[in-house]
């Protein structure tokens, strides 16, 4: 398990953390909806990047699969929790759904390709 493999998963976190610090005036709005569609694009994204991550800790395929996608749920969660804190955002369980769905998108797919068994001849 290098630093590398794991570098885009803090990165990508850390543009979602700044992203969601922004206070609510800064955001510009969009047409209804579209904030859904950028948290599940968003954490689509990190359960992708932390699938790919995760593979090379030799673990058994399901259990980083439920590893990663509880972390990244676990993660959304706190996430939608510190937006209270920002003035003009609010947590919202919607958006939280959103990421979650994002992530296990993004982390089936994934694993899709990661955890492939050779086909039998």
């Amino acid at each position: 398990m290098t630093i590398g493999r794991w570098a885009p998963v803090v990165v990508w976190a850390a543009v979602i953390l700044i992203s969601t610090s922004l206070p609510g005036q800064a955001v510009p709005p969009g047409p209804p909806g579209i904030d859904k569609a950028v948290h599940f694009g968003a954490y689509a994204v990190l359960g992708v990047l932390g699938v790919h991550a995760a593979a090379g800790m030799r673990t058994a395929p399901v259990r980083t699969i439920v590893m990663v996608l509880l972390t990244t749920a676990a993660f959304a969660a706190i996430d939608e929790w510190h937006q209270g804190f920002i003035p003009g955002r609010y947590p919202d369980v919607a958006d939280w759904v959103a990421d979650v769905a994002g992530a296990t998108i993004g982390v089936g797919t994934m694993a899709l390709f990661t955890f492939r068994r050779p086909a039998r001849s």
